[in-house]
């Protein structure tokens, strides 16, 4: 099973990835972001896609997202209190607000925060053996 990389925050007005938490694990990051406000999360994995980006998972919309120890992950429960882990709150924005934010985190693969730009593709050419 993968194991996530990293994650990005969208809140109404800003962001918070796990890179600029002082904690170096995923799980104590998630405990430094800020709990209020979550529009969108994104979970990057060390698993990379046929591009070479991590592979994602991507939660919108809901009222809570939480993450225990383990990285398990949940969103939109009905008991808060039977939930593990650390709990996020999601707040209500307007359709134009969070259509803005899905784009925006959709299209964000981590290039630059979480990773560099792969290099170009090197063209493989067969050279024949000498005779």
């Amino acid at each position: 099973m993968p194991k996530i990389r990293a994650f990005k925050i969208w809140y109404s007005d800003k962001t918070f990835d796990s890179t600029q938490a002082v904690a170096k694990d995923v799980f104590g990051a998630w405990q430094e972001a800020p709990d209020q406000d979550v529009q969108v999360v994104m979970f990057y994995f060390d698993e990379n896609d046929g591009m070479g980006r991590p592979t994602r998972k991507y939660m919108r919309g809901e009222d809570f997202y939480a993450m225990d120890e383990t990285e398990n992950l949940s969103e939109h429960f009905d008991d808060i209190t039977k939930v593990k882990g650390v709990v996020k709150y999601g707040k209500y924005t307007t359709n134009e607000s969070i259509t803005k934010l899905e784009v925006e985190s959709f299209d964000d693969y981590g290039e630059g925060w979480l990773w560099q730009n792969p290099p170009a593709p090197v063209d493989t050419v067969i050279k024949p053996d000498p005779i």
